[in-house]
């Protein structure tokens, strides 16, 4: 699977290819394996970081532990590829609230926590997020956004999930995923006109 910071760049397949290739992996075959992370990870990435942006966790490491938890489980998964990548995200997002609950609880012990370094945790994300100025616009306005908006905006734009997917990961109806759906993207889009005037 590589390094998280190396190439991202995101390899697109048919839709029917990628469900061979998840037919394959979950076979045991490695290189198919290698071919769904590499279409896959560039997305997860960006989610993950986008989730873990100002939390003092390691968003390379999440991303990593999930990818081995989807390697160490995907011989027992059932279902087509989007629902695979579905499974994909909750196990991130899982990942994302326990590093939080875990940064969280070592605080109020009065743990050991190393220095947190958000100059360095930024231009982590930034270089995520790419370089176009204009997604790091969108990105910034949709963390401006309440939490339970915000996160389904990036699951369901930057994951690239379905309405079905996001609310079997988030626990919520598929009403609610879409409300929030509404409410935020027309929160962002009033926020963006009212920068775009601002200027």
């Amino acid at each position: 699977m590589g390094n998280q910071s190396g190439d991202n760049t995101s390899v697109t397949h048919a839709p029917n290819e990628l469900e061979g290739l998840l037919n394959s992996a979950i076979a045991g075959d490695e290189k198919a394996f290698t071919l769904i992370w590499q279409n896959l990870n560039p997305r997860l990435s960006k989610y993950v970081a986008s989730q873990s942006y100002g939390a003092n966790v390691d968003s390379e490491g999440i991303t990593s532990e999930t990818w081995i938890s989807v390697a160490k489980d995907i011989s027992k998964f059932k279902g087509d590829f989007n629902q695979f990548k579905g499974w994909i995200y909750k196990i991130a997002r899982n990942r994302i609230v326990d590093a939080i609950r875990k940064q969280n609880r070592q605080v109020k012990s009065g743990g050991e926590i190393s220095e947190f370094d958000f100059e360095d945790t930024k231009s982590k994300v930034d270089s995520l997020i790419e370089l176009d100025e204009s997604v790091k616009e969108i990105v910034t306005a949709i963390n401006k956004l309440p939490k339970a908006q915000a996160e389904v905006i990036m699951l369901r734009i930057v994951a690239d999930l379905e309405v079905a997917d996001v609310s079997k990961i988030l626990d919520k109806s598929e009403n609610t995923i879409r409300v929030l759906s509404h409410r935020g993207l027309e929160t962002l889009r009033s926020q963006l006109r009212r920068e775009d005037l601002e200027r």
